[in-house]
């Protein structure tokens, strides 16, 4: 905690809580911190081994439910709007037949 023993024990109990969630806090942030560093560079070592880009975030699992989420309604807009598309073609087997005319 970074005090003398006589401060320590002056303090209330509110006072003591109060220090103790600050250390955790900033305990929390040199960890996140160092993690975050080590991710950048394993991602900088591993980045010229791997065809897809690499980013700390997709080593360290920040932001992943995010991505996959996006992902996912993506591919179910892709599919909808394919479906859409194939509503909307009067005659889409023959669409690509020879001798039609559209």
């Amino acid at each position: 905690m970074g005090m003398a023993p006589s401060e320590f024990w002056q303090l209330t109990y509110a006072e003591l809580r109060l220090v103790l969630e600050g250390c955790n806090e900033r305990r929390r942030r040199e960890l996140k911190f160092r993690r975050n560093m080590d991710a950048w560079l394993a991602a900088v070592i591993v980045q010229p081994h791997v065809k897809e880009r690499i980013t700390p975030a997709m080593l360290t699992g920040e932001d992943s439910a995010e991505k996959q989420k996006g992902r996912v309604v993506a591919a179910f807009d892709k599919a909808a709007k394919s479906k859409r598309l194939m509503r909307k073609t009067p005659d889409s087997k023959n669409l690509f037949k020879r001798g039609s005319n559209v």
